[in-house]
């Protein structure tokens, strides 16, 4: 029997996953400020800043305690690692997809696929279709993120554009599968200290994934720091742990994911008043496609609205 959680409660970790898919959006802007203003891919640029971020949110884990109540059990050790391992397929598939495809194909398929995936899977293990709410939600969201993103760049050639979109989609698939995998906490494995760990390693598989584009700190000037300070401090430790937080304390999967559709709006809005961009009718239109579609998933119908106990959850077999 589930026990329905109390709309205040429901409320802060919708909130909490609203600011951390708001945050991500900084990662564009100011990825490219650090790879503008450095001798770093954007793939390296990613592997940087997964360690430090990885490291910094260890470190607060350790300082308030939370990494002494981490269970040294099979079952945590195999969160982590899938934690890790989907994060370095996640973040290499988006980057090679982004040199490949462009920017345009691989953000609308990897953020329009994933709450595809993660809405198919939930039917699936419910045996029940998702409610008319989340459907129209993932119908306006996708129609959103096209009119955002544009078309892709006129000179990709066929070949790049299909391996670009098979990379694309691995990644949403693998941050579908990351928020399925996380959407209940395990005693004492809070997120702190499973994304700390988990990102410090999944940030030495992307550096080892970078080497052959080269990663040398030493070309880095004071924008290219301050940006990287930007992405470590609030896209990847504040982000991650909000975003982590407020799913793990009841909003559903499903509706996680459609909340990562705030990640274009942010990055959208920044780079109009950060680097001068005009805003297009289309991509202003495709934004209130994208804030309509959060707002539908506000009071989810599906599994969102319920929340297993502390007892059912600790039950529960967890992948």
């Amino acid at each position: 029997m589930e026990a329905v959680a109390p709309f205040s409660a429901r409320s802060g970790a919708f909130a909490l996953v609203a600011t951390g898919a708001l945050l991500w959006g900084t990662g564009g802007v100011a990825g490219s400020l650090v790879a503008g203003n450095s001798g770093l891919s954007l793939l390296s640029v990613s592997a940087v800043r997964l360690l430090a971020g990885g490291a910094l949110m260890f470190a607060v884990a350790a300082a308030t305690g939370q990494v002494r109540r981490v269970p040294r059990t099979l079952v945590s050790a195999r969160r982590i690692g899938a934690t890790a391992l989907l994060t370095a397929v996640m973040t290499a598939s988006y980057f090679e997809s982004v040199a490949l495809a462009g920017v345009a194909v691989a953000t609308a398929l990897s953020l329009g696929v994933a709450p595809l995936t993660v809405a198919a899977y939930t039917a699936v293990r419910a045996r029940r279709r998702p409610s008319p709410r989340i459907l129209a939600a993932l119908v306006i969201g996708t129609g959103g993120l096209t009119l955002v993103c544009g078309a892709p760049p006129t000179h990709t050639s066929p070949a790049a554009l299909e391996w670009g979109v098979v990379l694309a989609v691995v990644s949403a698939v693998t941050f579908a599968a990351s928020t399925i995998v996380n959407r209940h906490a395990r005693p004492g494995l809070t997120p702190a200290p499973l994304l700390g760990i988990s990102f410090v390693l999944a940030g030495l598989v992307s550096l080892a994934w970078s080497i052959p584009t080269g990663i040398d700190l030493g070309t880095l000037n004071g924008t290219a720091w301050g940006a990287l300070g930007v992405l470590t401090v609030l896209q990847t430790t504040v982000g991650y742990l909000a975003f982590y937080a407020g799913l793990q304390r009841g909003v559903s999967s499903t509706a996680a994911a459609v909340l990562s559709l705030l990640e274009p709006v942010a990055a959208t809005t920044l780079a109009i008043l950060l680097l001068g961009q005009h805003l297009a009718f289309l991509t202003g239109a495709g934004i209130a496609l994208l804030l309509a579609a959060v707002l539908l998933v506000r009071e989810p119908a599906e599994e969102a609205v319920t929340s297993p106990p502390p007892a059912v959850r600790q039950a529960e077999p967890v992948p």
